[in-house]
């Protein structure tokens, strides 16, 4: 589930919007209610970014919006069970035609080492997206890797 809402427009001689979402991921646990019902695990994620228009051209390739912001991803658990990272990010989003681009890279913002309940995570999520969208006719084809 998400929801994405707009908090100022026309920004920067009206070049920026300003936005604010939450992604909500529910894995659901249906046979095992014992331990985990109805929800094995939920993942939470709000973010705020700021979204520019953009013109610019290379190669028949306009890059039509870039946006910048910071994301929060959790589980929602306390203690041994948390799970969290913060990061900010910068999200270039180019197209041609039929086909759209965004290419994603992100820094993740550091925490204390005796803090960090997710040290690792990078080596699970890299550093960057690279996701496609191809439209044909009423079909949408799509794909996204990660440089983990």
């Amino acid at each position: 589930m998400s929801v994405k809402v707009p908090l100022v427009r026309d920004l920067f001689a009206a070049n920026g919007d300003l936005y604010a979402a939450y992604t909500g991921r529910f894995f659901w646990q249906q046979f095992n209610k014992e331990s985990s019902s109805p929800f094995r695990e939920t993942n939470h994620e709000p973010e705020l970014w700021f979204s520019f228009k953009n013109d610019s051209e290379l190669w028949g390739f306009r890059n039509s919006i870039i946006r910048t912001g910071i994301v929060h991803q959790s589980n929602g658990q306390a203690g041994s069970l948390s799970r969290s990272w913060n990061r900010i990010f910068t999200d270039f989003i180019v197209e041609k035609g039929n086909a759209y681009f965004s290419f994603k890279p992100w820094i993740r913002l550091s925490e204390e080492r005796d803090n960090d309940d997710n040290p690792d995570i990078d080596e699970y999520l890299g550093n960057f997206e690279l996701s496609g969208v191809y439209k044909k006719a009423k079909h949408s084809f799509s794909l996204m890797t990660r440089n983990n």
